[in-house]
């Protein structure tokens, strides 16, 4: 009969409570140990090395192939006209102001010149262009000459193009610009009044039109 002495026994201790009560600064050479250091040392690691594994992602599969093509653009410009800087689409408002001096009612002759925003008429259209400018009838014309009225009462008028007024400029005369370059090309208009009679005090007034085609 084989009797067992219970003081003796040595009871088992699972292997995971040995880090738990050793030192951690000292190693273990039983049951393979490692210090509780040393493990917290290769959990470190590991975890830091499947975080960069993590952190670089799962590569693109290699593309099989490529095409290429094209991108149409496209913009049409068509030509275009400043009369003193401004835009001329259907109308480009007042093209400038004659302005005669004040003058008694006797006076015999008077000269005045076209004044716009610019000084000259200034007209600029696209380069390659040909513009002409027409200056048509005014709102009292009679017998060809174009006329300032105040009422009933008339001061006949006439525009040249240049300062001897000798190139008069007809009701409905057309004046060629030439090819246009990239500068603005400036019409000079000059304007000349006279009266043989005593004419009644007041403002006499008239509206030319002027047309641009290019």
């Amino acid at each position: 009969m084989i009797v067992r002495h219970w003081s003796n026994y040595t009871p088992f201790v699972p292997f995971w409570k040995t880090f738990l009560t050793r030192d951690p600064l000292t190693p273990s050479h039983s049951n393979g140990g490692v210090s509780l250091m040393n493990m917290r040392m290769i959990l470190k690691h590991g975890i830091a090395a499947l975080a960069a594994t993590a952190s670089m992602g799962i590569a693109a599969p290699a593309q099989a192939g490529s095409s290429s093509g094209t991108i149409n653009v496209q913009l049409t410009i068509t030509s275009a006209c400043l009369v003193n800087g401004t835009a001329s689409t259907a109308s480009f408002g007042s093209a400038g102001t004659i302005a005669f001096p004040n003058e008694p009612g006797t006076f015999t002759q008077s000269d005045a010149q076209l004044v716009g925003s610019l000084g000259d008429l200034a007209i600029r259209c696209s380069p390659g262009t040909t513009p002409t400018l027409t200056i048509g009838s005014g709102l009292n014309d009679d017998s060809g000459v174009r006329r300032l009225a105040s009422g009933t009462n008339r001061i006949g008028y006439r525009l040249y193009t240049d300062a001897g007024r000798s190139q008069e400029v007809t009701v409905g005369h057309s004046i060629a610009l030439g090819t246009m370059g990239q500068t603005a090309i400036t019409v000079p208009l000059y304007a000349r009044a006279s009266n043989s009679g005593v004419l009644p005090a007041g403002t006499y007034a008239d509206t030319v039109q002027v047309t641009l085609a290019w």
